[in-house]
């Protein structure tokens, strides 16, 4: 047995450094109105303009972070509680579609679970941008650790097991 995905989730409040530019930068911009009148010569947009818009780029960053941030802190709740369900068994029904130019839709089961994902979905879930081999195969052999989100069962932890 041999672990083929397992999420890596950091809850930890390093999570939002990533931002510390951002406002450094949108405190620079309305402390000393000369650096955003410099911006606002160079890009011949008003300087009120210029302002307005980069505060709404910082609170959309923000927003987009801690929604990331929720979203990972609650995967990590449900793997410590132990809220998902496992099954085990060999992968059948495996499909691929490309319903449009660089959109790849993978599917499979697991006996009557049925498992969805593509190369747009992201988060700390298994996705499409994560199997870039050929493990998953008809006949393949796993045990996976799921939850249902809405209507999909998205997938938590994939083990390699060895045919019956």
């Amino acid at each position: 047995m041999s672990v083929y995905f397992e999420p890596t989730i950091n809850t930890s409040i390093d999570h939002f450094l990533g931002l510390i530019p951002f406002f450094v930068l949108l405190f620079l911009v309305l402390k000393f109105p000369a650096v955003s009148q410099v911006a606002a010569d160079i890009t011949k947009i008003k300087r009120v303009s210029l302002v307005r818009g980069f505060a709404v780029i910082c609170l959309l960053a923000t927003l987009s972070e801690i929604f990331n941030y929720s979203d990972k802190v609650g995967v990590s709740n449900i793997i410590e509680s132990k809220q998902f369900k496992q099954v085990q068994g060999c992968i059948s029904n495996y499909e691929k579609q490309t319903p449009k130019h660089g959109t790849l839709i993978e599917s499979f089961s697991i006996d009557d679970v049925e498992f969805t994902f593509s190369n747009y979905d992201v988060g700390p879930y298994f996705h499409g941008k994560l199997h870039k081999d050929n493990f998953i195969k008809n006949g393949q052999c796993v045990s996976i650790d799921y939850v249902l989100d809405g209507r999909k069962n998205k997938i938590l932890k994939i083990v390699q097991l060895t045919k019956p």
